[in-house]
């Protein structure tokens, strides 16, 4: 909790002082609140496999008393660019079946009703292609429990020892091969590491993860992550000496988040948030799945209290039918339902450029007992390339452009 009225008296006295955060109230779809998993140091207090809800910036020193370290310093990394509340969780050690634990922990720990008070899952220590795979089934096991989240990783370092990775160009080619044949639709993996300065003057070479938990805690589900006038890295000091253009290029194209710099631009910037699948599918970029993800969210929601309910049908709309159920939704009470949960929860928001909701006729709801609903999601486009095409004119020739 927040003390946000109130003090101890210098002289004896009855003090009464105000707290907020008892209530947990939070946005209705946890948009940019991220359960943050990582390893506690040696300093922490933190118990093992234990939630602990952080209102950050206000709990910074909560969150290095907690986990100490790398840890509470990446906590810190992702307050410098914007984070406010967040779930964080020490595994027992950074095993990849401690790491699962604590994720499956956390998940069950902050769930009401059934429902997700997060919108994803920020594994704040390296992890390799085995584990991330295990996290992504269990994310789609998620799925079946109409649980809609979603993950975010740090791929290894440079290895320090030059005999084994001498130069960006070895480590390039060995990481690619490492994570190849990796698929997934809900895990996003972060190979940007660089010297960050946090909100404690903490100043130190790590994974930019915790940076870009601040980015996302901030954009909207429809943003860009990179967006340059929106998101610089506030925090970045420097990339590492002999990371090249190429190397960035090359890793972005291999599925993997990084961080780069514009020519003649101040600024450090994620270059792409994409996830390791087809670079053609509609969830190649994390504002997808985070608009998808909402989206299902807030159509579920909506219908879900008429679910087992009587409905007439939608090739049968004459109300003079005497066999229409009495006090019954409609299918077009349906249809407009999702439509204003999408109105209000997204389209309002400036999240999606359009939508559209259907409900095909034609359908033996006698026979299959079931109601098919189409929604139809128009996405903001994105630009990520703009083209400035000059030349000279001369206006008496009148010939140009």
């Amino acid at each position: 909790m927040i003390r946000v009225e109130g003090q101890k008296s210098a002289l004896p006295d009855v003090d009464v002082l105000f707290y907020d955060g008892a209530l947990g109230r939070i946005p209705a779809t946890g948009d940019g609140i991220a359960i943050a998993v990582g390893v506690k140091d040696t300093s922490g207090t933190a118990t093992a496999n234990q939630v602990y809800r952080l209102f950050l910036p206000n709990e910074t020193e909560k969150a290095i008393e907690l986990f100490g370290g790398t840890f509470a310093d990446k906590l810190l990394d992702a307050v410098s660019n914007g984070q406010g509340i967040v779930y964080a969780i020490s595994a027992v050690s950074n095993t990849s079946a401690d790491i699962l634990t604590a994720i499956e922990t956390a998940v069950d720990q902050s769930l009401v009703n059934g429902d997700a008070l997060f919108e994803y899952i920020a594994v704040l220590t390296p992890v390799d292609k085995t584990l991330a795979a295990s996290i992504e089934s269990y994310l789609s096991s998620l799925v079946s429990r109409h649980i809609y989240v979603w993950a975010i990783v740090e791929a290894r370092d440079k290895n320090p020892d030059t005999t084994v990775e001498p130069d960006y160009d070895t480590y390039v080619t060995n990481l690619i091969n490492e994570w190849s044949g990796f698929n997934a639709l809900r895990t996003f993996v972060v190979a940007a590491y660089a010297t960050f300065t946090n909100i404690k003057g903490n100043q130190g070479y790590r994974n930019g993860l915790g940076s870009i938990m601040g980015l996302i805690s901030r954009a909207k589900v429809s943003q860009d992550i990179g967006e340059v006038g929106a998101f610089p890295i506030k925090n970045l000091v420097s990339l590492p000496d002999g990371l090249t253009y190429s190397h960035i290029y090359t890793l972005d194209q291999a599925g993997f988040i990084t961080v780069r710099t514009y020519d003649g631009y101040a600024g450090y910037y994620v270059t792409n948030p994409v996830a390791m699948n087809d670079p053609t599918s509609d969830y190649h970029f994390m504002y997808a799945r985070r608009v998808a993800d909402k989206a299902a969210k807030l159509s579920r929601k909506a219908v879900m209290k008429y679910l087992k309910g009587e409905i007439l049908p939608p090739n049968n709309q004459d109300p003079s039918n005497p066999v229409k159920p009495t006090k019954s939704p409609t299918v077009q009470e349906l249809k407009a339902k999702i439509e204003h949960a999408l109105k209000v929860g997204m389209y309002d928001r400036k999240e999606l450029y359009g939508y559209r909701v259907y409900i095909p006729e034609g359908q033996d709801i006698w026979a299959s007992r079931e109601l098919n609903v189409y929604t139809k999601l128009i996405p903001t486009p994105h630009m990520d390339w703009i083209e400035i095409h000059q030349s000279f004119e001369n206006p008496f020739l009148g010939i140009g452009g």
